[in-house]
């Protein structure tokens, strides 16, 4: 599969300025000192409470709007940093709508990866921007999630990340991971449709390459849970301290669900060590049984291997905070 460009490794556009009042006011006072037919000295704007000084100060500061505003601009046409609305518009390009409650960074994703699709050979790469096209919802008249029951469940199914693999000739492996909480009883029944639907989508007349044989997997998910113990000096509230480590393992929860992709002790060291705590220590446990609702742990150590067909899915952490005595 081709490596794609990272677009947060790009360089800042040439076309983005950087701005600066103080430089347009210097700017300014250059310029009209430089008049033959304007008789000012530099000793008169040099003093701060030249009522001319203040109006240049005002005028560089209307300007630093307006190439604030060119500079946006700029952005909202560069798919690396164009959000919102502008994405949108980005993505009518290549034909591409967002979709439900689709992220920026997904949309982006896509968009990036839309041009695979304009092959007729069956890459790897267009299998799987097609994979991930694909969405439907399901309705459940009611599901569990960690013990909380919901009612009338209309639960959106997409996907979250494709691999696709070719090792006999002709048969293509394309394994997929739903974009939902896995933590529920539905999971199996979301699961099945996540396989029978993308299978169903990539067989279609214009996106299955006329001699391939498409094998499509559901991934399972492999939970953990992670046990932190933050000692913090007795300046910082613990309360933001254990806040920042909460958003800090949710994140990383998120940006590590992925095909056979490792958890690195690294990581979640970082995740629950921020600014402000003096030390941290944690344990993690994985599950050795296959339940989605009440999985068993037992404490591992080390790093969590990437696995095969297979997405290390953090479950539920513990943070208990202490703080030193001044």
């Amino acid at each position: 599969m081709p490596v794609r460009i990272d677009l947060s490794t790009l360089p800042v556009p040439d076309a983005i300025e950087e701005i600066s009042v103080s430089t347009l006011v210097e700017e300014y006072k250059t310029y009209l000192l430089a008049l033959d037919d304007f008789p000012l000295s530099a000793e008169r704007l040099a003093h701060p409470g030249e009522p001319l000084v203040a109006l240049l100060e005002s005028l560089a500061y209307r300007e630093t709007l307006m190439r604030s505003r060119v500079n946006a601009a700029v952005r909202a046409v560069m798919l690396p940093s164009a959000t919102g609305a502008d994405l949108d518009n980005l993505g009518s390009y290549w034909n591409l709508d967002r979709k439900e409650d689709e992220t920026d960074a997904d949309f982006r994703s896509r968009i990036q990866l839309s041009p695979e699709s304009y092959s007729n050979a069956g890459t790897a790469s267009a299998y799987r921007y097609h994979a991930d096209q694909w969405t439907t919802t399901l309705n459940f008249g009611a599901a569990r999630f960690t013990n909380t029951l919901t009612h009338d469940l209309d639960l959106p199914i997409s996907v979250k990340d494709v691999q696709v693999a070719s090792q006999h000739g002709y048969t293509i492996d394309v394994q997929v991971l739903g974009d939902w909480n896995p933590v529920s009883s539905i999971n199996d029944t979301a699961n099945a449709s996540l396989q029978g639907g993308v299978a169903d989508y990539l067989n279609g007349p214009n996106i299955r390459a006329v001699c391939d044989v498409l094998n499509v997997t559901a991934v399972q998910q492999q939970y953990y849970k992670v046990n932190a113990s933050i000692t913090v000096g007795p300046g910082p509230d613990p309360s933001v301290i254990e806040d920042e480590v909460q958003a800090n393992l949710a994140a990383f929860r998120t940006d590590r669900y992925l095909i056979n992709e490792s958890i690195p002790l690294s990581g979640l060291y970082a995740a629950v060590h921020p600014s402000g705590v003096r030390s941290s220590d944690l344990s993690v446990s994985i599950a050795i049984n296959d339940s989605d609702e009440a999985p068993f742990f037992a404490l591992t150590t080390g790093d969590l291997p990437p696995s095969d067909g297979l997405a290390w899915y953090l479950y539920t952490w513990t943070i208990s905070v202490l703080q030193e005595a001044e």
